[in-house]
């Protein structure tokens, strides 16, 4: 996933650093949060943080369902699903700190190429349904699988997102 770097010059995020990591460009925003580039200052390395929106931060019930499902994403790991590093509360920001892809979402692909082919679809169908198994495995369930969830890195694997 590339940064989307037009949405991101009023950002207020920028250059800070949250739960750790300096952030270094807005990838995407949607309605559970932003979604960042950065670099996990302690080890060195890029990773992606899941921001929370303000109006979601204040709904203690949303909150705790919140933190007990980061714990349990981060014990999947599994090749085929977005590692998930920590889960950081500082002041009013509540952040996830996750694995960063270089790649592109199976809803990019598309778009950008308009087809794909039947045996890259089966190939990363397939990975993906390996990750679901091994999450299933683990009593989690990704409730939102269509293919802006699937990541595919430069070297073709498949990484299920967004739990």
């Amino acid at each position: 996933m590339s940064p989307d770097t037009s949405q991101a010059p009023g950002d207020p995020l920028l250059g800070k650093v949250v739960c750790g990591c300096e952030i270094l460009a807005l990838i995407t925003r949607g309605g559970m949060g932003r979604l960042y580039r950065a670099r996990q200052t302690s080890l060195d390395r890029i990773v992606a943080v899941k921001v929370l929106p303000a109006a979601l931060v204040t709904n203690e019930e949303f909150l705790d369902r919140f933190r007990h499902e980061a714990r349990a994403l981060a014990t999947l790991l599994h090749p085929n699903i977005v590692a998930v590093h920590d889960f950081g509360e500082e002041g009013d920001v509540r952040a996830i700190v996750m694995e960063y892809v270089e790649g592109e979402s199976v809803a990019d692909i598309v778009a950008r190429t308009q087809t794909l082919p039947i045996a890259n679809a089966v190939r990363l169908v397939r990975q993906a349904a390996e990750g679901l198994a091994f999450a299933h495995e683990k009593n989690i369930i990704h409730c939102d699988i269509k293919p802006d969830n699937i990541l595919v890195t430069a070297t073709g694997v498949a990484k299920l997102a967004d739990f």
